[in-house]
């Protein structure tokens, strides 16, 4: 661990020296190699002001190279020799380990190897010779070349990105208008730390949640991680964010969450929505799930961020979400590949960017009001790309492996913008293997300095209105001061101390319901209902 915390310190201090002396004005824009912190990481210089810089992690197999500022071509080179020249000298449009065609592979006597087109340029054609194979390009445009599918990172991806402008990608940068878009009421969907904080000043957040439902079943694992998470910087304990369906719940143990520091999220009443559910349809399932998990968790008005089942989300989900108050959704994945990061939350208004896969662009007819703070697929430490967001459910990874793609992840995380790191999971899945490995990981995190435990509302309102860490930390972080969990609580009582009621509904629709709470049982209650006041 402790060769892996020196080089992210080294990465993190080096925004401070480095990019207060590499970015300074225009002429500086660009990528930067400095082996002297580590040459498996590159530099980037924004053009735009204000003067931003971040450190990316070089596809597996690269290096940053030469060292100081990349004049020319792409700053990650091969280690090793490839054979990537189909057919003698020339300039070929392959697909390379960043999935895009903004960058060419070249095959002459002296020199084999990656090099990128200028900006707002692409690779759309293979030259022979010393001939130039870029060209301006939408992407949408842009062939297959070798039987592989574009995905590239240039014009027409819904993200304003180094390079880019309204003067030469107008379809990407002017959609939305940072000079219009500004904190504290609205962020357009962009790798930039909120208040152009440098990253070494900026906190690390961590999100825990949990999806689907609370009971006396799954709660025991669920407990161990929280009464024996280690705390964070500012010595609080981890918070919990749960996005809980109607049916049967113990909803004592989701009171006993939000007493503790944590948030309830809406997870919709039946859990049956899609991406083909219509608006009236969404209202009644969100405003069914938030009033009943209000009145029957006893949290009246707590509920203001919702995530759809199955992250199958539309965009009439995010118009019933607008109409009814919500704040944010928790619906959308990033995946680093698309945008070479992960964005910070930001509002969604008039679209729903392209952030993770599939990619495509969802338009929305109507303007809505609400932020979107994105699932942020961890990475494969072998091949830098993305997992699955949640659980990371694949059969043949181990928990030494998933610890891995976790702590990995989070060094990128942490050495590049700190977008908040997310660890996402289905309550039922989490066995005692995955306790551990999740124990062992939040030790893992929050040896590094400025990392902090938050609600997925907290990290909002922090967006909102940021302030470095030192200042976060010397105001004691987010208000912790009774969400210590104790080593023991089954869910059987209530804050006062008085048992909790157990409601049984066999003429419901929903079979076997019964609920554990501490409001009065409601009668004839099925799921799907609206709930009264709490």
């Amino acid at each position: 661990m402790a060769n892996r915390f020196s080089l992210v310190l080294a990465l993190a201090a080096a925004c401070v020296c480095a990019s207060a002396l590499r970015c300074q004005n225009e002429e500086d824009a660009g990528y930067w190699c400095d082996s002297s912190f580590n040459a498996q990481y590159y530099f980037v210089c924004s053009p735009d002001p204000p003067v931003t810089a971040v450190w990316m992690p070089c596809p597996s197999g690269t290096v940053c190279s030469p060292q100081g500022k990349v004049v020319d071509g792409s700053p990650c080179k091969t280690q090793t020799t490839e054979a990537r020249c189909p057919s003698g000298e020339g300039a070929f449009c392959l697909k390379d380990a960043t999935h895009n065609f903004s960058n060419f592979y070249v095959c002459n006597s002296t020199f084999q190897g990656w090099l990128s087109c200028q900006a707002g340029m692409s690779c759309v054609a293979n030259v022979s010779g010393s001939g130039n194979p870029c060209a301006v390009q939408v992407a949408a445009d842009l062939p297959a070349f070798n039987g592989e599918v574009c995905a590239a990172q240039v014009c027409g991806n819904s993200v304003c990105e180094v390079g880019e402008n309204c003067d030469n990608c107008e379809e990407d940068c002017c959609a939305c208008n940072t000079e219009v878009c500004e904190l504290p009421d609205c962020r357009c969907p962009d790798l930039r730390i909120p208040g152009s904080i440098c990253v070494t000043d900026t906190p690390q957040f961590i999100v825990f949640t949990l999806d689907d439902f609370l009971d006396a079943d799954v709660w025991p694992n669920v407990q161990q991680i929280l009464a024996n998470a280690p705390t964070d910087a500012a010595g609080c304990s981890l918070k919990l964010t749960g996005f809980f369906h109607g049916g049967t719940q113990n909803y004592n143990l989701m009171n006993y969450i939000v007493e503790h520091g944590g948030e309830l999220g809406d997870h919709t009443a039946n859990h049956n929505t899609n991406t083909q559910t219509d608006y009236d349809t969404w209202v009644q399932q969100l405003e069914a799930g938030r009033s009943c998990t209000n009145y029957l968790a006893q949290t009246p008005d707590d509920v203001v961020g919702s995530r759809a089942p199955f992250l199958q989300w539309n965009a009439a989900m995010f118009a019933a979400l607008s109409d009814l108050g919500f704040v944010y959704d928790s619906s959308v994945t990033s995946n680093y590949e698309i945008m070479s990061g992960w964005p910070w939350p930001f509002l969604v208004r008039d679209e729903v960017p392209r952030i993770g896969f599939p990619s495509d662009l969802e338009p929305l007819d109507f303007s809505v009001d609400v932020w979107e703070f994105p699932l942020y697929a961890p990475l494969n430490p072998d091949t830098n790309e993305s997992e699955e967001p949640m659980d990371l459910p694949d059969t043949d990874m181990t928990n030494e492996e998933l610890l891995a793609s976790y702590e990995h992840s989070f060094d990128v995380h942490y050495a590049t913008n700190r977008a908040p790191y997310g660890v996402f999971w289905h309550a039922f899945t989490i066995d005692q293997g995955r306790v551990d490995m999740i124990l062992e990981f939040l030790n893992y995190a929050t040896s590094f300095p400025n990392v902090f435990y938050a609600t997925e509302e907290e990290v909002i309102e922090w967006v909102q209105n940021p302030v470095t860490a030192q200042r976060f930390l010397h105001e004691g972080g987010f208000d912790c001061s009774d969400n210590a969990y104790p080593a023991e609580f089954d869910g059987t009582t209530c804050p006062d101390g008085a048992d909790g009621h157990f409601c049984a509904y066999p003429q419901a629709t929903w079979l076997g319901l019964n609920l554990t709470t501490c409001a009065a049982c409601l009668a004839n209650y099925d799921v799907g209902q609206e709930c009264p006041s709490a």
